[in-house]
């Protein structure tokens, strides 16, 4: 297990429950990498200003699609497209 604190802000495409898609700006902090499992805090600007952190399991990487689980209802994000992101948590 690799503790990191790295710290990253991107732009990414949020895909809801509803199916309903924004472009928000992202703020990722990787906590912990153990294998292929990927433990991050993922902060949209909306959701920093309401005060509503978002911790989420990132569960696959592949393409530049990253599948998360675990939401907050105000949020309701499923899929977050990030093609740095992957760069950055495949070279930790």
């Amino acid at each position: 297990m690799v503790l990191d604190l790295g710290f990253t802000v991107q732009r990414a495409s949020i895909i809801g429950q509803l199916g309903l898609r924004t472009v928000e700006s992202v703020f990722i902090v990787s906590l912990i990498k153990a294998g292929r499992m990927y433990l991050s805090g993922l902060f949209t600007l909306g959701s920093m200003m309401r005060g509503i952190p978002v911790m989420i399991l990132i569960t696959a990487v592949s393409g530049g699609i990253v599948l998360m689980t675990g939401m907050v209802p105000s949020l309701a994000v499923a899929v977050v497209t990030l093609m740095r992101l992957v760069t950055r948590l495949v070279a930790i």
